[in-house]
């Protein structure tokens, strides 16, 4: 573990073009001084950062403390004289566990998992991924149709993951699909005509795809 947070160290400071010095200035600012030479001793393998070093260290590089302690996608098995406390798990398993995604040693759950490894996973889920389950209720729309419009899409991604368990997907494949998805979205934010628009009169909603005049615009009546 040590070599493999000192690896990480090294290549997330030289990603961020910061020396020892500027490291150890802004671990001071942070309320966490750390000498230079002591950083210099932590990435030669020479001194043991311990868990305040690892904490600190992520606040002031602007990453987690995942990213300083695991593997990355393309590091190899660790050496027989310094074992990882995971094994020899690979490590999309590994940090699908640190993430608070699936448990250590299970792969992800399926339609066709027992139930029990199924509740084993939201469970898991539950305890280490608090900032999800936990979440503050979202603020009331400001209008009948935002509010309509949150619905359609919200139904729709539920929908789409009912459908992906259905057809034999795990939770992996769901989740990277919809992280995907919103990276995307974050990249190229829709503009306001793009996507399914809703108008909301009395007890008529209607929803169209890119605008009144389009030819795909569909009507319901709740």
């Amino acid at each position: 573990m040590a070599r493999l947070v000192a690896a990480n160290l090294k290549r997330i400071r030289q990603e961020r073009g910061l020396g020892f010095a500027e490291l150890a200035r802004r671990l001071a600012a942070a309320g966490h001084p750390v000498a230079d030479t002591a950083l210099m001793k932590t990435e030669k393998g020479e001194r043991r950062a311990s868990v305040d070093d690892v904490a600190a260290l992520a606040v002031v590089l602007g990453t987690t403390p995942n990213r300083l302690m695991l593997p990355g996608m393309d590091t190899e098995p660790p050496d027989d004289d310094e074992p990882a406390p995971w094994g020899k798990e690979p490590p999309s398993a590994v940090w699908a566990w640190a993430t608070g995604e699936v448990p250590l040693g299970r792969p992800p759950a399926s339609s066709a998992t027992e139930r029990r490894a199924r509740g084993a996973e939201i469970t898991f889920s539950r305890e280490n991924r608090q900032h999800l389950w936990n979440a503050a209720p979202a603020p009331a729309p400001p209008s009948p149709e935002v509010a309509a419009a949150q619905a359609y899409a919200l139904a729709g991604l539920g929908g789409f993951v009912a459908a992906s368990l259905a057809a034999g997907l795990a939770t992996a494949d769901v989740r990277a699909a919809v992280e995907g998805a919103l990276i995307t979205a974050l990249v190229s934010p829709p503009t306001s005509s793009a996507g399914p628009l809703i108008e909301v009169t009395g007890d008529r909603v209607t929803v169209w795809m890119s605008s009144p005049d389009s030819p795909g615009r569909q009507e319901a009546t709740e």
